[in-house]
């Protein structure tokens, strides 16, 4: 079996790498089209074979089981100051915080690609050995919190049995590995914060720690031979590091807004969406090496593993909905190409494989979805489609039918034709992971929720604004939240108004001291709630509607009773409001589907009341917006708005929060 020695850069890729390594790469010779068109000039000028499972690939997919555990080894043995850690480069790949599909798959894909073909030198100049390893940016113990995930990479790495006995993918390198790695090579008292204490306190404690020396590590610097390579997001966030600490960053491939962080990086790739939009980093990952994923040579039993194209197939199936085209979906052509690359290296191309897939998911679906569910829906909310989908799941699978179609990659985009017959293949495994992803928010906490599509950022509020007297360094968190702040509330019943005032005002408490535990555990200034879901209508003949509500908290930590809310709050509320930060003047406000108004709506309104006829609202803060109940002495001010544009989701709202706040003019 392969180990990770054999997989280094200088070895793979000596014909190819740049021979001054101390030379800047220019921006072409590191694009993406730049990387996919030096593979492909090595292609075959006629069309790949299909490139389906064989003997061969099942020992490629143990060769990425060794890669990743592998490289885990080797960081977490040069983290801990082990005598045995060799003296290699190693750039840290790694997605977003939020820890999202896309974001994993990008970034174990990414280091296996950058590892296994060549591509130019990334900038080392010191002659080393450069290993490309892959972490997960969150801990071990939300795992359960993206079922959908679990269920990807257990069907993609195998041995799925070992996975769950072991605690979920022992192969994978996450945040507290890397934190307790760290601790031991350090004077901090790591068997205080033993794992052992899995209650909510304890967790919050262990998680400020494991913050707190990610923040202060030396050993995650280059003089310790480390970098960072970020996929799904293009600006190292606070939890490594303050200003001040040296942090390496040499690669990035995002579809986010730009925010103009690590501008000098040799790799440097990101297409936001307000200019030429890709639904899915993953689809990013997979064009960069284009041409070397078409050239004939890697098309023999040596080549890619089956492994690498269906992690990059099923988050982008997840991310666009299974190539749901835009204005009506997420998916471009950008999506579509991959789509079109990516599905005959996958098992997916195969019918017999395909089937074998989906009742590998049947079997592994009860491990992964509460069991409620599995056989029966005790929640009076739970979307019918679902519980009819999770009923079929224990039963044994029907064969799978799909159209025949040629399954030879195309590097052009493809036809509507080839577009549906790509969906065909790829839509039963897209709708059983769809659904372990859908079936979480029936049993998670209002911490739960917080956490497991959460982004930290930071910026400096009034730092481009002229005049302003003051700027203020601020981490904000932007949580996306797959229901109305009504649900999440009260509970997933039918019914969840009609319950005693009393009872209804302890559940109130009980979400704001949620979030207030939330920020403190990370020192945010501000906490953005996005939340989604389909309202019902009044009337069966009309179709449930989408619906976005924004929640804005911003925490101040002065003595209660402060009557009137601080500047940068009442600052933002000003800026989303008013829509300041759209630049265009007025006219452009009147385009009623213009992308970047969120088109609030205040007061906030729930769920009709029955004993009043009535709309729930807001309960247990004052006249102000002031929940003044926090045990730690700290005031939370709140605001809530029904946001009338329901297609503009974080990667609208998070540039323009951050936009309002830097132009914020301190009085």
């Amino acid at each position: 079996m392969p180990n990770f020695a054999e997989f280094t850069v200088e070895e793979s890729f000596a014909d190819l790498t740049i021979k001054d390594s101390s030379k800047k790469v220019s921006k072409d010779e590191v694009s993406g089209d730049a990387i996919a068109e030096q593979g492909s000039r090595n292609a075959s000028s006629s069309s790949a074979c299909p490139h389906h499972p064989s003997e061969a690939n099942d020992k490629r997919m143990h060769s990425l089981q060794s890669f990743l555990q592998s490289g885990k080894e080797k960081l977490l043995a040069k983290l801990s100051g082990l005598s045995s850690a060799g003296d290699e480069n190693i750039v840290i790949i790694m997605g977003n915080d939020a820890a999202d599909l896309d974001s994993v798959a990008s970034a174990i894909a990414l280091a296996y690609l950058l590892t296994a073909l060549p591509h130019p030198r990334l900038g080392h100049a010191n002659g080393r050995t450069t290993l490309y390893v892959p972490i997960i940016q969150a801990n071990r113990s939300t795992s359960p919190l993206r079922p959908e995930n679990n269920l990807v990479l257990q069907i993609t790495l195998g041995d799925s049995a070992s996975m769950l006995r072991d605690g979920w993918l022992p192969n994978l390198t996450w945040l507290d590995d890397i934190a307790d790695a760290l601790s031991e090579s350090t004077a901090h008292e790591s068997i205080a914060m033993s794992s052992a204490n899995t209650s909510a306190p304890a967790l919050r404690r262990r998680n400020k720690f494991h913050q707190d020396v990610l923040a202060t590590s030396p050993k995650l610097g280059p003089a310790n031979g480390i970098s960072f390579g970020l996929v799904d997001h293009n600006r190292l966030g606070p939890l490594w590091g303050s200003k001040g600490m040296e942090r390496e960053v040499r690669l990035i491939v995002d579809h986010h807004a730009d925010e103009q962080a690590h501008l000098t990086v040799p790799l440097r790739w990101i297409k936001p969406p307000d200019a030429d939009p890709v639904g899915s980093c993953a689809s990013m990952v997979a064009m960069l090496f284009q041409g070397q994923w078409l050239s004939k040579e890697k098309h023999t039993s040596g080549g890619i593993p089956i492994t690498v194209a269906d992690l990059l197939l099923t988050a982008i199936a997840l991310d666009t909905d299974n190539l749901k085209l835009r204005p009506l979906g997420k998916g471009t052509k950008h999506d579509a190409k991959a789509y079109n690359l990516l599905l005959p290296f996958s098992s997916l191309a195969d019918p017999t494989n395909r089937a074998r897939i989906i009742s590998n998911i049947s079997s592994m679906m009860p491990q992964l979805v509460p069991n409620h569910l599995i056989t029966s829906a005790l929640f009076g909310s739970v979307p019918e489609k679902d519980v009819a989908f999770a009923n079929q799941l224990t039963s044994p699978p029907s064969p799978v039918l799909v159209k025949r179609t040629n399954t030879e990659p195309d590097p052009d985009t493809p036809t509507q034709e080839r577009i549906d017959a790509l969906r065909d293949m790829v839509a039963p495994a897209w709708k059983s992971i769809s659904f372990a992803k859908r079936s979480v928010i029936y049993h998670l906490s209002a911490d739960d929720f917080l956490r497991r599509d959460c982004k930290i950022m930071s910026v400096t509020a009034g730092a481009v604004a002229i005049g302003s007297k003051m700027q203020l360094d601020l981490h904000i968190a932007f949580s996306t939240i797959p229901t109305s702040m009504s649900a999440l509330v009260y509970g997933f019943e039918k019914t969840p108004i009609k319950k005693p005032e009393e009872e209804r005002q302890t559940l109130w408490d009980a979400w704001w001291r949620a979030l207030d535990d939330f920020m403190a555990e990370s020192d945010l200034d501000f906490a953005i709630c996005l939340m989604r879901c389909r309202e019902k209508q009044r009337t069966q003949d009309e179709k449930d509607k989408h619906m976005r509500e924004l929640i804005i908290i911003h925490r101040q930590s002065t003595p209660q009773g402060q009557l009137a809310p601080p500047p940068v709050f009442s600052g933002l509320l000003k800026g989303l409001e008013q829509e300041t930060y759209i630049s265009d003047g007025a006219a452009y406000k009147e385009a009623p589907a213009s992308p970047l108004r969120l088109m609030l709506k205040q007061p906030w309104k729930g769920k009709e009341i029955p004993s009043s006829g009535k709309r729930d609202r807001l309960d247990r803060v004052g006249l102000e917006g002031n929940w003044l109940g926090s045990p730690s002495g700290n005031t939370l001010w709140v605001r809530a708005y029904r946001q009338r544009n329901a297609k503009a989701n974080r990667k609208v709202i998070l540039p323009v929060v951050l936009s309002v706040l830097k132009h914020f003019n301190f009085p």
